[in-house]
């Protein structure tokens, strides 16, 4: 499950360019003080103490890739007004039914767990 912020129209963009994003696991956090994220405990990453200067590298792309991801930035990049919009950081959940088995608060964008940490410490992959 994929839960973004933004509009029907970032979600349907950013689907049609990641087609291998099964469209039924697409969710949209769309209320105007992103009061999912904060039900779940996700903060700005200025409320965790994080400097601009600490931002991740861009990740290496090819000029294709990023091409496609420059010239559909408009379509898919929610449209924000506030500091708390652009500085809102997710995390990552593995949930089993109800239970929440493994979770991870990011701390500033880009900060997210490595796939295989994620299956090894909920216990889905043995190390």
């Amino acid at each position: 499950m994929f839960i973004s912020v933004g509009t029907v129209e970032n979600v349907n963009a950013f689907l049609d360019l990641n087609p291998d994003v099964p469209r039924e696991l697409m969710f949209m956090e769309d209320s105007a003080n992103f009061d999912a994220y904060k039900a779940v405990g996700f903060k700005t990453f200025l409320d965790s103490g994080a400097k601009f200067g600490e931002m991740p590298d861009a990740p290496k792309l090819s000029r294709d890739v990023f091409w496609t991801y420059a010239s559909n930035m408009n379509k898919i990049a929610p449209k924000v007004n506030t500091l708390e919009a652009v500085t809102r950081v997710g995390g990552t959940f593995v949930l089993d039914g109800d239970n929440v088995i493994y979770g991870w608060a990011d701390k500033i964008p880009g900060d997210h767990p490595a796939p295989e940490d994620v299956l090894q410490e909920s216990g889905i992959l043995q190390a």
